[in-house]
């Protein structure tokens, strides 16, 4: 149902890939945000996974330009 808030659409191996996939949807003026996820490795600084969030409104359409192979239920 609308109005949830956020929901994750991908998840990246690190930041720099999180980066990349949020700058796609950027583009698309879709909000983002991306959020650590489990614990980061101190020695790695940037290392660690990561996941992208969107607003449930956008999701479909987030989920479309991450992976357009994926089928939509």
């Amino acid at each position: 149902e609308p109005g949830r808030g956020w929901v994750k659409v991908a998840f990246a191996r690190h930041e720099r890939e999180a980066g990349m996939l949020a700058g796609l949807l950027r583009e698309l003026d879709i909000p983002v945000l991306i959020r650590r996820a489990g614990l980061d490795v101190p020695d790695m600084l940037a290392g660690g996974p990561r996941e992208l969030l969107v607003p449930d409104s956008r999701e479909l359409e987030a989920r479309a330009l991450l992976d357009p192979m994926e089928p939509l239920d």
